[in-house]
């Protein structure tokens, strides 16, 4: 059970419990949260929590629920945590967070409900000379809100040394910032919030003025190094995986326990501005008030107990706190955006095309002329998941801020930030087995973009693989087809593990597709390719040139860690057939090394057998893991195993990005990405044996770290946009 499980916290908490295939039961009376996070929850994990809309101060409400569902366990969230409020509504706050924890105990008396979580705060500690502080520090609160938290600690205590079935832990921590890495929650409270990160970023968001909103810094006389006020943010996703290992550690050990959570270094209220000015990519103006009743200089604590008693958590920094953050808030403010639009708009928007060099939303007399006589369309195939198209895909809508979205399929608005657009979807988007019956659909495709409305577009942008062209086929219209791949089903099908999937009927259906592919190419003005093997396959297919630009790469995210040594090789794609990651079994089982293979996909049953034939206790298989943790073992990796013919390959681009090099195969996207004995290896022929070999020569070379990064560098997303736009301009101009 979580009370308060709508909350900032709480939501946050049950998505991590869920995940982890937990049963969650929510508590919460909704009186600072809203009932909708419950589908962004079931979103993230798959699951629906069971809502109880009900305060915890009604112990006999609150008693029948936790006998009806017998939780195993209680994380007690709910609570008001309003600094500057509490002064005000002192007898509401003692009230509700130490009424509403004496109900909750009161509750589970005459249950078998023992194990007890308590969200307690680090403010209970006051000013302090002494940091980091330790859990020994005397309790000190400046504040209701603070004494609450330590009087409702005592009264746990007091009930753990008189009842020895108890077992609590209350986990001490000070500011949860950031939000889930999907961007679906996030702090969205009702009521009043005294934390600085979301009102940095509503400033960030203001677009009125150059400077945008002014961000009020409270206090620039504290005893710090820029003269603001110092705490421990912490990332609520560290906050929710550190109460459920004090979950796992109360089952075998009652008692009371406190303990302090977080980084264990602090960071000034200016330091969180400059970060959320590079999260957000724009600049903050700043104002200093006086201090606020209670605030104190700093505050961060030492958290080498909870380290020692629950093992080590790798705590997110503050540039990954806000990143987080400034994802979620961008897509509340584009989402209240196009609401607001939906509901007032009667006729469609008038399109607006920006010029190359005039910044992303900012007037100029140029694109004033412009917006009246050109528009721009974007063309993807199917949305329906955060993969490599997809993203520069996401790019091009970032870079043309105007331009209308069209896919054939699957727009998840959470996976992307259009800027508030609705992508126009065909009827496809309702075909029965969404993208497990793609296959059936691409004889309908052509017909699917020819239904949209396509007219008084001047400028098309297809991103395509299959049949996206289609929708460009009007005359005297700029078209500009970003390739990742021509159909390779159709031309290079023994590239592709999805061939057979035509059966009989394959050839026949090949010689169609191919003669409608190279039809729609002939309307083309340019084309462009994401790598030097796909450009001659344009030639090849279509005999027209194409201009290479490399897709964009998160570069600057996954050179933002330090490169370790973790004694062991990495092989990480989805698991389907043309990956061929039983090649990066065979290697790691002829080298007697260590394996991590992470993703996700249909042949894992597959991949886990052959694992545990070849190379029993050498494997360890890591499914779905998250950017950040995909960052972290790249970077711990003595080699990223890449033995796939890739078109391009963005994954093999992020390993040198964390300093990695890779072992590659001497073919496809590769030739583009690694540089043999440089940044990597590459294997002459895609076969166990020749990539054993590759991987023995990269380890032997002991490639340095730095190449690696540098040349990735060279991949980044700035340098994809200004390409992007060189190429559209200079197809407009002919």
């Amino acid at each position: 059970m979580v009370t308060g499980g709508c909350g900032y916290i709480g939501s946050h908490q049950v998505a991590h419990l869920l995940e982890a295939g937990h049963d969650v039961v929510v508590v919460d009376d909704l009186s600072n949260a809203k009932p909708t996070v419950l589908d962004r929850i079931e979103a993230i994990s798959g699951r629906r929590p069971e809502l109880f809309e009900l305060n915890v101060l009604d112990t006999d409400e609150l008693r029948a629920v936790i006998r009806q569902t017998e939780p195993d366990a209680v994380i007690h969230l709910a609570g008001y945590k309003h600094v500057p409020e509490s002064t005000e509504r002192v007898l509401d706050y003692y009230e509700n967070n130490v009424g509403g924890l004496l109900s909750l105990l009161r509750a589970c008396e005459p249950t078998e409900t023992r194990r007890l979580v308590f969200s307690s705060s680090g403010s209970v500690y006051g000013e302090t000379d002494r940091l980091p502080i330790t859990e020994g520090h005397p309790h000190n609160p400046t504040n209701p809100y603070s004494s609450t938290k330590s009087i409702c600690e005592r009264i746990l205590r007091d009930l753990c040394t008189g009842d020895d079935t108890w077992a609590v832990a209350a986990l001490r921590y000070f500011n949860p910032a950031g939000a889930h890495p999907s961007g679906m929650i996030g702090e969205d409270p009702r009521g009043p919030t005294s934390n600085l990160l979301p009102a940095v970023m509503n400033a960030a968001t203001d677009t009125t003025t150059k400077t945008g909103r002014t961000v009020n810094i409270y206090g620039d006389d504290f005893a710090t190094a820029d003269g603001s006020g110092v705490r421990d943010y912490v990332h609520v996703m560290d906050v929710a995986e550190t109460h459920s290992r004090a979950l796992e550690h109360l089952t075998s050990n009652p008692g009371f326990l406190a303990l302090n959570v977080g980084r264990g270094s602090g960071s000034s209220a200016l330091e969180v501005v400059s970060a959320m000015e590079r999260a957000s990519a724009q600049p903050l103006a700043v104002k200093i008030h006086p201090r606020r009743p209670g605030d104190v200089s700093a505050l961060y604590s030492d958290t080498d107990k909870s380290r020692s008693i629950f093992g080590p958590i790798d705590y997110r920094d503050l540039d990954e706190i806000c990143d987080d953050a400034w994802r979620w808030h961008r897509g509340q403010v584009q989402r209240a955006e196009r609401e607001h639009r939906n509901s007032t708009q009667t006729t469609a928007p008038a399109r607006t095309f920006t010029p190359a060099g005039a910044p992303s939303g900012t007037p100029t007399e140029t694109n004033k002329i412009e917006s009246d006589t050109r528009s721009v369309a974007l063309v993807h195939e199917w949305l329906d998941a955060r993969s490599g198209s997809e993203i520069l895909f996401e790019q091009l809508a970032q870079e043309f801020p105007a331009a209308d979205l069209f896919a054939l399929t699957g727009t998840r608005e959470p996976l992307f930030d259009f800027g508030g657009r609705t992508v126009q979807t065909t009827f496809l988007d309702r075909f029965p087995g969404g993208h497990r019956t793609r296959a059936l659909q691409l004889p309908l495709m052509p017909t699917a973009w020819q239904q949209l409305d396509r007219t008084n577009y001047d400028l098309v942008i297809t991103s395509t693989h299959a049949f996206g062209r289609e929708f460009a086929t009007q005359d005297d219209l700029v078209h500009c087809n970003y390739v990742h791949s021509p159909m390779r089903y159709a031309w290079t099908p023994e590239l592709d593990g999805r061939a057979d999937r035509f059966g009989r009927a394959a050839n026949a259906l090949r010689s169609l597709a191919k003669t409608k592919d190279k039809a729609s190419a002939a309307g083309v003005t340019s084309f462009a390719a994401n790598s030097a093997e796909v450009a001659q396959r344009i030639t090849d297919f279509y005999d027209r040139k194409a201009k290479v630009i490399y897709p964009p790469v998160q570069v600057d995210y996954f050179s933002a860690i330090s490169k370790w040594h973790g004694n062991y090789l990495l092989a990480a794609s989805r698991w389907i057939p043309y990956k061929r990651l039983d090649i990066a079994i065979e290697v790691a089982a002829a080298l007697d090394l260590p394996l991590i293979l992470a993703g996700w996909g249909d042949q894992e049953e597959l991949l886990r057998h052959k694992a545990q034939e070849l190379h029993p206790n050498g494997v360890d298989i890591r499914v779905r893991p998250s950017q950040r943790e995909m960052r972290k073992l790249m970077a711990g990796a003595d080699a990223f195993i890449f033995p796939a013919h890739e078109d391009f390959g963005i994954i093999a681009v992020e390993a040198q990005a964390t300093g990695t090099p890779v072992v590659g195969l001497k073919a496809g996207g590769s030739l583009d990405t690694v540089i043999d004995g440089v940044t990597g290896t590459l294997a002459d022929a895609q076969t166990a044996e020749a990539f054993t070999e590759a991987t023995e020569r990269c380890l032997r070379l002991n490639l340095e770290p730095e190449p690696c990064r540098t040349h990735a560098r060279s991949f980044s997303t700035a340098r994809f946009r200004q390409e992007i736009r060189d190429w559209t301009d200079g197809a407009r101009s002919q």
